[in-house]
């Protein structure tokens, strides 16, 4: 909403009910929600720069190989994404505070390349995709959803959202609704529990790595 007309609805509202210092307050009143309404920009910033990599990557997709785009994603993951929470979510909080500092740091470094292998799938050729941040709303406490769209002339245009959360005044990437509904930490989630049951620490290590290997083969 237009800054100077939320200012004005408060004092043509306060004119009514009491007076000049209803309208000192109310106009105060405005202003303070002004200032505490949140900046979304850096978040759309912040995907618009995840979507010029993959098409960066994508439009050298023959000479990287399957290889060599998740060796480039891997880079532009840590730095668009927070993957630690993307991670945790995956396993529960509960797992990962049974967790000690070596495994946790060993399972976010095998979550991370496995990440950059699936992107490395998903976005394998550039055929003149084109991405488009189409909004934002409001997501769970201080976070923001921002929902693009993926316009390809090969294929129906796609829906993917993404859950963004500011830490250190940093925004970064928590999740990934694929058709602006699918929870990639959901289907993670979805995937490690019972491997985690089965299994233990140990065996998800082994599960995530040879799919990122299977991936890989050609």
């Amino acid at each position: 909403m237009n800054n100077s007309f939320l200012l004005a609805a408060y004092t043509i509202t306060c004119l009514f009910l009491g007076g000049a210092n209803a309208v000192a307050q109310g106009a105060q009143e405005a202003q303070e929600a002004i200032d505490a309404t949140p900046d979304y920009s850096g978040a759309a910033a912040i995907i618009d720069g995840f979507h010029q990599n993959l098409i960066d990557i994508m439009k050298r997709s023959d000479e990287l190989g399957h290889a060599g785009r998740a060796k480039e994603l891997y880079p532009v993951l840590n730095v668009r994404m927070n993957v630690k929470a993307l991670g945790i979510g995956a396993v529960g909080r509960r797992n990962w505070g049974q967790w000690d500092p070596t495994q946790q740091e060993q399972f976010i470094e095998t979550f991370t390349r496995s990440m950059a292998s699936t992107y490395a799938s998903r976005f394998k050729a550039f055929n003149g995709q084109n991405f488009i941040v189409t909004g934002h709303r409001q997501g769970p406490k201080s976070s923001v959803i921002i929902m693009t769209e993926v316009e390809s002339p090969l294929r129906e245009t796609t829906s993917i959202h993404y859950l963004m959360i500011n830490k250190g005044s940093k925004w970064a990437i928590a999740d990934i609704f694929l058709d602006g509904a699918i929870s990639e930490v959901a289907m993670r989630r979805s995937e490690f529990s019972s491997i985690l049951r089965n299994d233990g620490f140990d065996g998800l290590i082994e599960a995530i790595e040879q799919k990122t290997a299977a991936r890989s083969s050609p």
